[in-house]
């Protein structure tokens, strides 16, 4: 080879060079921040607040999870410390790499572990948050209180870049139950100056869950059916009385539709509830605490109270 046709050469590999690391400087230049993630709609802590007594942790059920027995020492050394969320359960956490995290979470009462579905592990590669929700955990993707059910976790689930921003949770009947979410993409340094985009909000993917008013109807009598919530109503004498919508969720006045079942045509309101879309999740309203609670407690609290 001349060397000319040398010259020729080199100069072609460092233009190529030269245009992949421009690419790949663009395509990671800004990292996602916490102005990015907040949304005035996203659902608070203190919508779901749970009443806070001191618990002696069960022993760790390793039996109770296929992959539970593989992480043992950290769950029963982490689960000793007792409930770190959702008053009687232990968030725990370990790494899986760079800002890359994996956790589960532990009944405190019965020692059951939980891991979340379809959620094998969160990256915070790209994520530069920390202020955003702060003070709610030691891990970084994961926002939580003890006197919450609701848990946010901050990062991209299973290394996707399509599912990028703030994804969250609510714990109920033994799982962590999509609610809400909002979705980021990484600006790139063509943007460097202007203006930056609003981030785009947007639900999970579809879910197991209601779209529509009458799927969401059907979604709640079918679960308080299941629950045996109100055993001598048959299920076709639940009538739901919408009371009000948004973006999220349907919020029900659910009645024993008597003039369907019984001779009597005045319907009688059996309880309220607040249905999500796109979710299985249900929460059911306490009128002393005049707020909606989780399933699950909302309703064994109440039973209790009538004893």
């Amino acid at each position: 080879m001349t060397r000319s046709g040398l010259i020729c050469c080199m100069l072609l590999v460092m233009q190529l060079l030269f245009f992949a690391l421009a690419g790949f400087s663009q395509h990671d230049c800004y990292p996602i921040i916490a102005s990015d993630l907040q949304d005035p709609k996203a659902p608070r802590f203190d919508q779901f607040r749970v009443p806070v007594q001191p618990i002696t942790p069960a022993a760790v059920d390793l039996k109770s999870h296929p992959r539970a027995r593989t992480y043992g020492t950290v769950l029963r050394r982490e689960a000793a410390e007792g409930p770190n969320f959702a008053a009687s359960h232990t968030v725990v956490g370990w790494g899986c790499g760079t800002s890359c995290l994996t956790f589960a979470i532990v009944n405190a009462r019965t020692g059951r572990v939980i891991f979340p579905k379809g959620i094998s592990e969160v990256s915070a590669d790209h994520f530069n948050s920390d202020d955003f929700l702060p003070g709610n955990g030691p891990y970084g993707s994961l926002r939580y209180r003890l006197d919450s059910k609701l848990l946010v976790l901050v990062g991209s689930i299973n290394e996707d870049v399509t599912r990028e921003g703030a994804f969250y949770f609510v714990l109920d009947d033994n799982e962590l139950k999509p609610v809400f979410s909002v979705r980021v993409k990484r600006r790139n340094c063509e943007r460097e100056g202007s203006q930056r985009e609003e981030p785009a909000l947007k639900l999970l993917e579809p879910v197991s869950g209601p779209d529509t008013q009458e799927e969401a109807c059907n979604a709640l009598v079918s679960r308080v059916a299941e629950a045996k919530l109100f055993p001598k109503i048959p299920r076709e004498c639940f009538m739901c009385d919408l009371e009000g919508s948004d973006t999220h969720s349907f919020r029900f006045a659910l009645r024993f539709n008597k003039g369907k079942c019984s001779e009597d045509t005045v319907s009688t309101l059996l309880d309220r509830f607040l249905v999500f879309k796109r979710s299985p999740a249900i929460l059911l309203y306490d009128s002393a605490e005049d707020r909606y609670l989780p399933w699950e407690y909302a309703w064994t609290y109440r039973n209790r109270n009538k004893e």
